[in-house]
């Protein structure tokens, strides 16, 4: 269930923003999403300890390429010839009868790397999972790093790598095993087009918070176990309906292109995404109205179009009042100067727990059908053109703790059932 205090905290930012468990700020994560683990069985060694050499090597060659030496590595203090000793270092023997002792994973997140990323990293053709995200890697990412067969993991995140997302050629099929890609919060500023086509078991994708221009690659469209994509807050443009085919990606979850500059109508293939729970497309030059399939997510609990060119409020309230799991809604600054539907119009959404129609010059009245909203913990309706008085009722909803009703022309007295409300925290009413 989302919380008032982290619907506050969704709203109250200038970007939609939440806190993963391990600290790192990313965009906002329904706990409903789950995380890509991979159990690797890390077996302990038999008999002699001692990782391939052919391992050892790889590794070696990507300590050179730092500026500064990783403790319990070559270069460093407490050295040891066996790289399964080494810092961040996990073997695991493959192969019948024990087999031969491997580097299957390599973590070395916030250890303050600095230095070029290395190629040679690739040769460990054994390794599930790389992390190397919260340090200061910087210089181009290596297109090998994506084509490695057994690598299911590769966060990259928090770094300061530049140029472009993939090599010249894609990968062929079957070459990467990758499910998981972040590199958000780098500099990368491009997205090879066929990127995408040699990643066909990626299954969360997150390339947020870079400088990436262009338009979204029609190859992303071929990742059908895709279940997370996040490229918010680049610069990104193009049609989204024309470049992405949503109608592929059926398994998608949760959506983050927020804070770009796309183009075009919301596309209607998203309705095939049964399983989607977020959308973000806040802050794009997207246009037209709320396709009426979108009355199909019925997964779907967090819905932001604001501060586009969205038009049609009634039919778009009319088909989003359907998905019966929606908790937040943020449709400010859009629909500009249109009326305000009323309860003739709209049944109401039982499950809202923040609802944001701010800045639309809508006129009207405060809407009645917001009494079916009884959960509703933040209500921003400011910056319109709304007439009347305040309702009474708003004073029923116990679980209100900010409301924002200012920069309207609302007339009469404030309620007293507001001041009554035991959990507001913040109100705007006046003007």
């Amino acid at each position: 269930m989302i919380s008032g205090v982290e619907l506050g905290a969704v709203y109250a930012g200038t970007k939609l923003t939440a806190t993963s468990a391990s600290g790192r700020q990313g965009m906002w994560h329904l706990g409903a999403m789950r995380c890509v683990t991979v159990a690797l069985c890390y077996a302990p060694a038999r008999g002699v300890r001692s990782c391939a050499p052919a391992d050892r090597i790889a590794l070696s060659s990507f300590s050179n390429n730092l500026d500064t030496a990783i403790h319990g590595w070559p270069g460093a203090g407490n050295y040891s010839d066996d790289c399964c000793r080494w810092l961040g270092v996990r073997c695991r023997r493959f192969g019948a009868y024990g087999g031969e002792l491997r580097v299957a994973s390599l973590d070395l997140a916030g250890r303050g790397l600095t230095g070029a990323l290395p190629g040679t990293l690739a040769r460990l053709d054994e390794l599930r999972v790389l992390n190397l995200s919260r340090n200061s890697l910087h210089g181009a990412l290596p297109p090998e790093l994506l084509h490695m067969p057994r690598l299911e993991v590769l966060d990259l995140s928090q770094n300061n790598l530049t140029g472009e997302l993939g090599g010249e050629e894609p990968a062929p099929p079957g070459a990467s095993g990758l499910v998981h890609l972040d590199v958000s919060l780098n500099r990368l500023t491009s997205l090879r087009s066929g990127v995408f086509l040699g990643l066909p078991r990626m299954r969360r994708f997150s390339a947020e918070s870079n400088q990436l221009t262009g338009a979204l690659p029609g190859s992303l469209s071929s990742c059908s176990e895709l279940e997370y994509l996040n490229m918010a807050n680049n610069s990104l443009h193009g049609n989204l309906g024309l470049n992405l085919n949503f109608s592929h990606l059926t398994r998608l979850r949760a959506l983050h292109l927020g804070w770009n500059w796309l183009s075009g109508h919301l596309p209607a293939s998203l309705s095939r995404c049964r399983d989607l729970r977020v959308v973000n497309l806040r802050r794009n030059n997207l246009s037209g109205p709320v396709p009426s399939d979108f009355r199909l997510l019925q997964a779907q609990s967090f819905f932001d179009i604001g501060i586009n060119s969205i038009t049609g409020i009634a039919p778009a309230l009319r088909a989003l009042q359907e998905c019966r799991a929606l908790a937040v809604l943020i449709l400010t600054t859009n629909f500009q100067g249109e009326e305000m539907p009323g309860a003739s119009a709209i049944r109401g959404f039982p499950s809202l727990r923040l609802l944001g129609i701010a800045n639309c010059a809508l006129r009207g009245a405060v809407p009645p059908w917001l009494r079916a909203s009884a959960r509703l913990g933040v209500l921003d309706l400011s910056w319109n053109r709304l007439t009347g008085q305040i309702p009474p009722w708003l004073g029923s909803f116990d679980s209100l703790y900010r409301i924002d009703l200012s920069n309207n022309a609302l007339a009469g007295e404030i309620p007293h059932s507001l001041a009554r409300l035991r959990s507001l925290a913040g109100s705007a009413l006046g003007a």
